[in-house]
């Protein structure tokens, strides 16, 4: 019985050991979407502008541009697959290692009323688990999300993370796919939305989830918290796509109040000539890297003015009734 006590904490004690080591690999990974993660978690970033929001945000926004036709340093934390209640976590997150930004650019669209069911890409979060606001999020959708904080090795094994983080460790070289955060698309049109019309000629009804509503406006008052400028930005969508979201100006008409309720701006790109250019697009959502820059540099245009004004959006959160602190000024 001895034998098999002393075995079981040896055991432990080498797993806890190895897990150790394999998130401290995890960690060092520098480049493509882990990279954007340990950038934010060690407090790398600290940009004057932040882009918050799911895909149409991370390959949408180039911050490269947008950082030079204002001046400032500009970063997208925008990631794949998120809704509003996980993007507002990861905003939370952020602003414990990160400054607080001055403006914060977020992307809103057909799902910007949703809520996460099943985490996108679990395996991205497994390093990140002791993050409290991230933790409470995801175990709440997935337990889990709380095994694998508990056993150790279990989400690096499961999730087919031993070989990443052994790269990390020796800071094997892998292909830089982001820039800023940005991550720019070279993919020819797809067709995927020929597909999508074919099967729903008369279009579907977007999601407005109740839940959804309100993690949108926790995510604007947190950044107004933080005495950030927050704009609400629709930006380009293929033009024959939208009439097929039925419920979509009704959509925008719900964020253009809520944007007039909080006294912040709104800019709804969806009139853009840039819509009506389908070799701009890769699919019905989404800019590729050509339209990304065409975008970004209109939209940098904007912000300029904007931020030439030099005024912070008189808000009911942002006028002080909050006493938080936010971000590591």
């Amino acid at each position: 019985m001895l034998k098999l006590i002393c075995f079981g904490l040896v055991s432990s004690g080498i797993a806890f050991g190895l897990q150790e080591i394999l998130v401290f690999g995890l960690n060092r990974c520098n480049t493509s979407a882990r990279g954007v993660w340990n950038k934010v978690i060690h407090g790398e970033v600290n940009a004057e502008i932040l882009v918050c929001g799911s895909s149409r945000a991370l390959i949408h926004y180039d911050p490269r541009i947008i950082s030079r036709e204002i001046g400032k340093s500009a970063f997208n934390t925008g990631r794949t697959g998120t809704f509003p209640d996980l993007q507002l976590s990861w905003l939370k997150t952020y602003l414990v290692h990160n400054r607080a930004p001055h403006y914060i650019l977020l992307n809103v669209d057909r799902n910007c009323f949703c809520t996460t069911k099943h985490p996108y890409e679990p395996e991205q979060y497994i390093p990140y688990l002791d993050e409290p606001d991230l933790y409470r999020e995801l175990v709440s959708r997935e337990r889990r999300f709380a095994r694998e904080r508990r056993i150790p090795l279990l989400g690096i094994i499961e999730h087919r993370l031993v070989l990443t983080a052994l790269g990390g460790l020796v800071r094997l070289n892998t292909r830089e796919d982001r820039f800023d955060g940005f991550e720019p698309k070279d993919i020819p049109w797809t067709g995927e939305f020929e597909k999508f019309k074919a099967l729903h000629p008369t279009g579907e009804l977007a999601s407005v989830e109740n839940d959804g509503v309100k993690a949108f406006r926790k995510l604007i008052e947190r950044g107004l918290e933080c005495k950030a400028s927050v704009v609400l930005v629709y930006s380009p969508e293929y033009c024959e796509a939208q009439p097929l979201t039925r419920n979509r100006r009704d959509i925008i008409e719900q964020v253009r109040e809520i944007a007039a309720e909080y006294g912040i701006e709104f800019w709804d790109f969806s009139d853009d000539p840039i819509c009506l250019d389908k070799s701009l697009f890769y699919n019905s959502q989404h800019l590729n890297r050509q339209g990304a820059s065409l975008f970004s540099s209109k939209l940098g245009e904007r912000l300029k003015g904007f931020c030439s004004n030099g005024a912070l959006a008189n808000t009911r959160v942002a006028d002080g009734k909050s006493k938080e602190t936010c971000g590591r000024r």
